[in-house]
């Protein structure tokens, strides 16, 4: 039983402001809560989490190991919004991890959800909605962006 975790940050800030350590502590600390193997991690630092697997370069690689190593049981996440801030690039993704390991669970750390698991409906649905919510996050995070940039130009 092998556990791989999946970190990802968007930007250059967030490299520096400790997200991708955040995401490492979350992942571990639910390894050994869960009494799993200390996961192997793949890092995709500075990459925004509304493109696809194509525009990727760790998903790719991840999604190879579990192709070829049957004994990679859990990949790991922070939350939702670190595999994907689109809902239909994240429904894309958990259909190639379905297709090159069907099975595998997707455990988001920070609530401790199988994003993967479509055994019920409801699961499916609050996935589904975690990916609406991370695309309304990333909307609502680009619009500040946006109006604190321009401001700064009305000010200076």
């Amino acid at each position: 039983m092998t556990t791989v975790a999946y970190l990802r940050v968007s930007t250059a800030h967030q490299l520096d402001g400790g997200g991708l350590d955040r995401q490492e502590k979350c992942v571990i600390a639910w390894a050994k809560a869960n009494s799993q193997p200390l996961p192997y991690v793949y890092i995709e630092p500075g990459v925004s989490g509304t493109l696809g697997i194509e525009d990727r370069t760790a998903l790719p690689e991840l999604l190879d190991a579990l192709e070829r190593d049957e004994g990679i049981t859990h990949v790991l996440v922070e939350n939702m919004d670190r595999l994907a801030r689109d809902g239909l690039v994240a429904e894309l993704i958990f259909s190639e991890f379905e297709k090159v390991r069907p099975g595998v669970k997707v455990i988001s750390c920070d609530t401790g959800i199988d994003l993967a698991d479509v055994s019920d409906p409801s699961r499916k649905m609050i996935r589904q909605i975690l990916g609406a919510v991370a695309e309304f996050n990333k909307q609502q995070t680009v619009m500040r962006l946006r109006a604190g940039r321009e401001r700064q130009r009305r000010d200076t």
